[in-house]
């Protein structure tokens, strides 16, 4: 009762005033992916996300692109039981790929992106932070599976999210999100089934420890936004 107190009065505020000063910060910017010069981010499914696509899921943000309206993503912990190279089985890319290929969201299933790492420059990617970069871009999705010689680490996602910025920003504020720093050693982990249960943890860890009144504390709301260890 205490924390839905807390969350009516930041509401109230924030739809008066506008963000408020106190969250003009690192932690504010964190928590808004769909900004311009936001950091790289992870959207983290809270406990009390039930929606069945999206419960327990990872989510990677991709930089916000210039008047680009939609904010999106790419869940990264939820394998498929589709072999990729049953997907693609003339790829060269493949060849040595015998994983499953990743829901990453419920927006054009049927249209593959490409989640890469240590791609050679050159090709029609859009960097995402540090050595990671992916491509949505059927011609060029087509043109790196028929490479012999592709990316250090070659991740295919069948679908993606998107939301209105509006819309995030409601969910976050609701409680359906953590927002985390990105970090390039998760993107492609082999335990993808630990990764969620892993940065909630932290998160519920990180919005207690950030509030000086303990979990109920309004500041709770700004969510995790500390380095992992």
């Amino acid at each position: 009762m205490k924390l839905c107190k807390y969350r009516r009065r930041i509401r109230a505020a924030i739809g008066a005033m506008g963000f408020c000063a106190a969250l003009v910060s690192w932690p504010a910017i964190a928590q808004e992916p769909w900004r311009a010069g936001a950091k790289p981010s992870f959207l983290v499914a809270t406990r009390s996300l039930a929606d069945p696509i999206f419960a327990q899921t990872v989510i990677l943000m991709l930089t916000p692109a210039p008047n680009m309206p939609l904010v999106v993503g790419f869940i990264i912990n939820k394998p498929t039981g589709v072999r990729v190279q049953k997907l693609f089985p003339h790829a060269p890319a493949l060849r040595q790929h015998d994983e499953t290929a990743y829901f990453g969201g419920p927006v054009e299933l049927t249209e593959p992106a490409l989640l890469l790492r240590a791609m050679r420059p050159g090709a029609e990617v859009t960097s995402i932070f540090e050595d990671i970069s992916v491509t949505i871009n059927p011609a060029s999705v087509a043109g790196i599976l028929k490479d012999s010689e592709p990316a250090k680490d070659l991740r295919i996602l069948l679908g993606r999210a998107q939301w209105t910025p509006e819309q995030l920003h409601a969910e976050i504020m609701e409680g359906a999100w953590y927002v985390v720093p990105a970090q390039a050693k998760l993107v492609f982990s082999r335990d993808p089934g630990a990764m969620w249960r892993t940065l909630v943890q932290h998160a519920e860890l990180q919005e207690v420890n950030a509030s000086p009144g303990g979990a109920d504390d309004g500041f709770a709301l700004l969510r995790f936004a500390g380095a992992l260890p």
